[in-house]
């Protein structure tokens, strides 16, 4: 680590000039100019720079692309201080990978005593390198000293065998950036393609031709440089229910779409679909795999006949439960089965691909339709529908016909329903194919996921502020799946997860239906509870905290989908047993509001000697425009309201 100091004059520090003008955006030039750039009051920092440069360089046995990328931050809070840990993403393949090869950092602080700006530097071997998974690594590294006030920056390279895909860019990030300019440059023998996204319109754009900068083999040859400029860009306030940030962030993509070998022929590498689904189709380890799998799938009938008895509907369940119990997933995203479908029956492992189709094989071979959807699973991002790239396909379902009904199936994960998906397949539409045909077809889960609870609160002790709580909470479909992965059916956890949200005590505790996973997953329990006395005053709080969250809509304004992965219908009733004495005052107040997506249902009322308050809120879409926003967020405003709000009793008053 290295110390240096740079004196600033008096003069500059009232400098007026504009922000073009006075911010030096190379790598080392901060001056006072930058501890004086203003950010936004409800940010933690500010990116005042952030450049990306793209260039091609001869590798030993192939052209590489060098990455080049400039960013400077200013921290404003303390929570702010989390950018000074960072991190450079690389792919890597079997036999090539991404390298860092030119990396430096400093952190900068202004002394007021002195006049000295402080830097502190960290380098290459400061890199801290971590696998992430299979095809990602990561060089971590954390800014020396920063704090509140300071200004952080680095400058690397990457060196990438990977030309096929540019990196992409983003010009927007979770705090405010004022300048982000990204430059690739283009050379002769690669055509590329480029997307945008959330991008209406560019500060400004440029591509030219530069003569002669590049040399291979001997010749010089001209490239095409294009220019991408975004200033002041907003930071992206992320919110729940997003299928991933990365999906709306502002950004710039670049696919190859064709190149020049070395001799002389063009080779076509981003086609069109019908291109796309033909090659698919002739691929070993997609259409040709199918035929394998289902060839192979009278060595599995012989091992297990049953499968291969009863009807069309009996047959499916009996196959597809059968691969989820007896087959385990290995974590690995893919639309292509590497793997022969015999190692999968001997090994009982695969990726999905791999398991899904060795399950299609079985399918077909008992006459069942089967029909491969390729997807983009949840956080991989999204699918661009006008051209095939090839690589944000990392998921394979398949769609099958049973008696004139349509079911979509993945088996990669035992404890949902036979054609229940997992949260991860739901990203949008999927590229259904048939053949050498092909069509989109929503990706979804058609049965609204419930999540009901019941909840009896009686013998209330006023003296020991105690009260005696029944509780029973069923789910079925996504949310059933939620709490068997959270408690995995474990005593303890349940049991954590009460006394954590309103039970003092658990006396007794059950559950039914973890291994139904077609059926409803319970959970009872039987125990004790607080309630509070203010004079002769009870308060009871009825759903205890069993439903406390924070808002998780709290932007004015909401730009992208609210994304719920799954329509779900969530409800509960409370029923307080008034103790002798004393007369319900006041609880939450009654709201009712409904339209054909959404509603909500509040309602406080006494029946005898019982107060009973319930509410049912549904969502009967997974996937909401922006335009519902306001509506959603008010819905949340009154539910959390009504789950929140206490009962009161009074003390009669002796006649």
């Amino acid at each position: 680590m290295k110390h240096s100091f740079l004196f600033i004059t008096f003069w500059v520090i009232f400098s007026t000039l504009s922000f073009s003008q006075k911010i030096d955006k190379n790598y080392g030039k901060v001056t006072i100019n930058d501890f004086n750039v203003e950010v936004p009051e409800n940010d933690d920092a500010v990116v005042i720079f952030d450049k990306g440069e793209v260039k091609f360089t001869e590798g030993r046995d192939r052209f590489h692309i060098i990455f080049e990328r400039t960013r400077r931050i200013k921290i404003a809070t303390d929570r702010g201080v989390s950018y000074a840990n960072d991190e450079i993403l690389l792919y890597k393949s079997k036999e090539r990978r991404e390298q860092v090869y030119q990396f430096s950092a400093a952190t900068y602080n202004f002394n007021k005593t002195t006049g000295l700006i402080e830097r502190e530097e960290i380098d290459k071997k400061d890199l801290f390198n971590e696998e992430v998974n299979k095809y990602w690594q990561r060089e971590k590294f954390t800014y020396p000293k920063a704090k509140k006030g300071s200004i952080i920056e680095y400058k690397y390279k990457v060196e990438s065998p990977f030309i096929f895909t540019l990196p992409k860019w983003n010009f927007q990030a979770k705090i405010p950036t004022l300048y982000s300019k990204f430059t690739v440059n283009i050379i002769p023998l690669y055509n590329y393609v480029f997307t945008t996204q959330s991008i209406k319109k560019f500060y400004s754009t440029s591509n030219k031709r530069v003569n002669g900068v590049f040399n291979f083999k001997g010749k010089d040859y001209d490239i095409i440089r294009y220019d991408f400029v975004m200033k002041n860009t907003p930071a992206f306030k992320d919110e729940e229910y997003i299928s991933s940030i990365d999906d709306y962030l502002m950004q710039v993509k670049f696919q190859i779409s064709e190149y020049q070998n070395l001799q002389g022929g063009t080779v076509e590498v981003l086609s069109t679909y019908p291109k796309f689904i033909d090659e698919l189709s002739k691929d070993h380890r997609f259409g040709k795999y199918l035929k394998k799998s289902t060839s192979f799938a009278k060595k599995v009938f012989e091992v297990h006949p049953e499968l291969n008895k009863g009807t069309e509907a009996e047959k499916a369940e009996k196959i597809i439960r059968y691969v989820k119990d007896e087959y385990n997933w290995n974590n690995f995203y893919s639309n292509l089965a590497t793997e022969t479908p015999k190692k999968i029956f001997d090994t009982k492992e695969g990726n999905v691909a791999e398991l899904n189709f060795f399950t299609a094989g079985l399918l077909q071979a008992v006459g069942i339709k089967v029909y491969p959807v390729i997807l983009s699973s949840r956080g991989h991002g999204k699918i661009n529908k006008k051209y095939p790239f090839q690589e944000v396909f990392n998921y394979t379902i398949f769609l099958i016909e049973i008696e004139g009904k349509e079911h979509l199936y993945d088996v990669t994960s035992p404890m949902l329903g036979t054609y229940i998906l997992p949260p991860r397949c739901n990203n949008g539409d999927g590229l259904l194919i048939d053949g050498q045909e092909s069509k989109w077809i929503k990706v979804a889960n058609h049965l609204t996921s419930l999540d009901q609870t019941t909840i009896n609160i009686s013998d209330i002790d006023v003296e020991k502020k105690t009260a005696s709580v029944n509780y029973v909470n069923n789910t079925s479909s996504i949310e059933a799946y939620i709490n068997k992965v959270r408690f995995n059916d474990k005593e303890e956890k349940i049991k954590k997860y009460l006394l954590d949200n309103g039970f003092t005590s658990i006396d007794q505790q059950r559950t039914k239906g973890y291994k139904d996973f077609d059926k409803l997953y319970m959970i009872a329990a039987a125990g004790k509870s607080e309630v509070e006395q203010l004079q002769d005053h009870i308060v009871v709080q009825p759903f205890l905290k069993l439903f406390e969250e924070k808002q998780p809509f709290t932007s004015h304004i909401r730009t992208y989908p609210i994304d719920f992965t799954n329509a779900f219908t969530k409800g509960a009733k409370s029923t307080i047993v008034i103790p002798n004495g004393y007369e319900f005052i006041e609880g939450p107040q009654n709201y009712s509001f409904k339209d054909p997506t959404m509603s909500l249902k509040v309602s406080t009322k006494v029946n005898g000697n019982n107060v009973e308050i319930d509410f049912k809120l549904s969502f009967k879409k997974a996937v909401y425009d922006a335009e519902d926003y306001f509506m959603i967020k008010k819905i949340y405003d009154k539910y959390l309201k009504a789950v929140d709000t206490p009962v009161v009793l009074k003390k009669k008053v002796e006649q």
